[in-house]
């Protein structure tokens, strides 16, 4: 349902560029760069927000980190903090992924199906 959405809202967008005289793909191509733009501004500075953290309390309050979280056990809050780290980023991986997959990709697709569309136009004149 979510690529339909897409779908027809590249469509309007098309058909009112088209009304206005500017080229289709000049508009896609601008939403795919706003869309990447606020995709990588968001995921870095979460990543950083994250790394910068686990910096700051290694530098600040290392003892936070030796703390035990069981007397019969060596597993420690640092360590489950860099546990937590890493699923943040494997995380932030699959999310990008995700978005990228469903809102990128399909206005990347109707480029490329417009540019066919014009080069296989252009050959049969």
């Amino acid at each position: 349902m979510l690529n339909e959405v897409t779908r027809n809202a590249s469509i309007l967008m098309l058909h009112n560029a088209a009304a206005d005289g500017r080229a289709p793909q000049d508009l896609l191509l601008k939403r795919i760069m706003r869309l990447r733009a606020r995709l990588s501004f968001t995921m870095t500075a979460a990543t950083l927000t994250a790394y910068f953290g686990y910096i700051l309390i290694i530098a600040f309050e290392p003892q936070w980190l030796v703390i035990r979280i069981n007397d019969d056990t060596l597993v420690t809050t640092g360590l489950l903090a860099a546990i937590g780290l890493f699923a943040f980023s494997a995380l932030g991986a699959g999310s990008y992924m995700w978005f990228a997959n469903r809102k990128i990709d399909p206005l990347i697709e109707a480029i490329n199906g417009m540019e066919q569309t014009r080069l296989s136009d252009g050959e049969a004149r």
